[in-house]
């Protein structure tokens, strides 16, 4: 019968398992490390792109702040014209004239419907603010935002008192049929007939757009500045901390 040897296996020294474990530790460690380097770079190019998707948003929010001015800066002198001829008698009232000014009065233009919301929705949804705390750019963020709810908040306020008290004050005080005509852009006489069904609704009627002036004004001139002030500074952070001029 033949006998199989085993090989006689050499044993290793303390110096050589020391050796393999240096070789094993360095190699997960620089792993490690690659991996880091790899996720830091991924980040980078994710906050770099991020950046540049809000810097576009705010420079889309502040061309619409711009118009909204626009809007509100027109309604505040139809506003002015209307007061006038609200001071006369109903019956020697333009109609024409009448319609011409209170449409555009109880219209509304709101940043809240205008706002690019993506990418902030995007950054606080997602936990990407976390790339930018070395920054200045979450306060900033933060700054914009209130004040964006601000001026919602009084966007709301002006839209209640505008349908409750004009709107509607309107349907129930002037012929139905001439409301709709006025309202549907059709054309009006300037001698038809617009009386109140309540002799003393205009006053009532001078009295709330004397309110919705006010709130116009306070939106135009405060919350909408305030807005606007904080979107430019939060532009001007992105643009720094990302050398964004020429985009």
């Amino acid at each position: 019968m033949e006998v199989h040897h085993h090989p006689k296996v050499e044993k290793k020294s303390f110096k050589e398992y020391f050796l393999e474990f240096i070789m094993i530790f360095l190699a997960v460690t620089l792993g490690f490390i690659a991996e880091n380097i790899r996720e830091g770079i991924s980040e980078k190019h994710t906050a770099k792109e991020l950046a540049s998707s809000l810097y576009n948003d705010l420079k889309r929010d502040t061309a619409a702040m711009n118009k909204i001015a626009v809007f509100r800066n027109n309604k505040e002198k139809t506003l002015n014209n209307l007061f006038e001829i609200l001071k006369q008698n109903p019956k020697k009232i333009n109609a024409s004239l009448f319609f011409q000014l209170i449409i555009p009065t109880f219209s509304t233009d709101d940043f809240s419907e205008r706002q690019s919301t993506g990418t902030i929705t995007q950054l606080k949804n997602a936990g990407y603010l976390r790339y930018y705390t070395h920054t200045g750019i979450p306060l900033a963020l933060a700054r914009y935002e209130s004040s964006i709810n601000s001026l919602f908040s009084m966007e709301r306020l002006e839209e209640q008192e505008t349908y409750n008290n004009g709107i509607r004050f309107l349907k129930e005080e002037i012929d139905p049929t001439l409301f709709n005509a006025g309202y549907g852009n059709e054309n009006i006489s300037k001698d038809a007939d617009i009386s109140p069904v309540n002799p003393n609704a205009f006053r009532l009627l001078y009295g709330n757009c004397v309110v919705i002036g006010i709130l116009n004004r306070n939106i135009n001139h405060h919350f909408l500045l305030t807005t606007k002030k904080n979107a430019v500074d939060l532009i001007t952070i992105l643009k720094k901390e990302y050398h964004l001029e020429n985009e």
